[in-house]
């Protein structure tokens, strides 16, 4: 899930873009990188954290199946939302 080698800059727009805030940034500031410090919050954001990973990583093309299985339904309307985000510049199928 998480890569070392995807820079502090593109983890930190990677989770601004999927979460559309900065708070996890903010609650500790320099500890460890940006994505890594989500694990910290628990199972009901791995999807949301599975998609900043894969955000910060690929360029134009993002293949899902199934991306809000197993999840409740006020994470599934976080994924989408995300999602919806994460597209704009992206070929999507889903």
């Amino acid at each position: 899930m998480f890569r070392g080698n995807i820079s502090d800059t593109k983890q930190q727009k990677a989770v601004a873009t999927v979460f559309k805030s900065h708070w996890v940034l903010r609650r500790r500031k320099h500890s460890t990188h940006p994505l890594r410090r989500l694990l910290e919050y628990g199972h009901q954001y791995r999807k949301q954290i599975w998609l900043a990973t894969t955000y910060s990583i690929l360029n134009t093309f993002l293949i899902l199946d199934e991306a809000t299985s197993a999840v409740d339904n006020e994470t599934e309307v976080a994924i989408q939302r995300s999602l919806e985000r994460i597209t704009v510049d992206k070929t999507t199928i889903a």
